[in-house]
């Protein structure tokens, strides 16, 4: 298997760092605590919460998710890279 490494492209910003990393775990501990809630518990939020901060939490959790998925590629793919090459090297001859 022959792979290029990634490029940098103008706009792309890296990995998350500290603080939207520590932004995303606020809203996990938020869904967290959401899958104790009973049902009737659950369709009380929108009244309890208000539409604002109601649809604040779906988003959030929406903005989490989204960022884990994105975590998990790059995790996948360094993994499968670096698996690809330990077994390229492991079979070359004196390898």
């Amino acid at each position: 298997m022959d792979f290029e490494p990634w490029s940098h492209k103008p706009g792309d910003k890296g990995p998350p760092g500290k603080e939207e990393i520590a932004h995303a775990l606020v809203w996990i501990r938020a869904a967290y605590a959401a899958l104790f809630r009973t049902k009737a518990e659950l369709q009380r939020y929108p009244e309890q919460l208000g539409d604002d901060e109601f649809f604040g939490l779906l988003k959030g959790i929406r903005d989490s998710k989204s960022l884990f998925q994105a975590l998990i590629i790059i995790l996948d793919t360094a993994e499968t890279r670096l698996l690809a090459a330990g077994a390229a090297e492991a079979a070359t001859p004196g390898g």
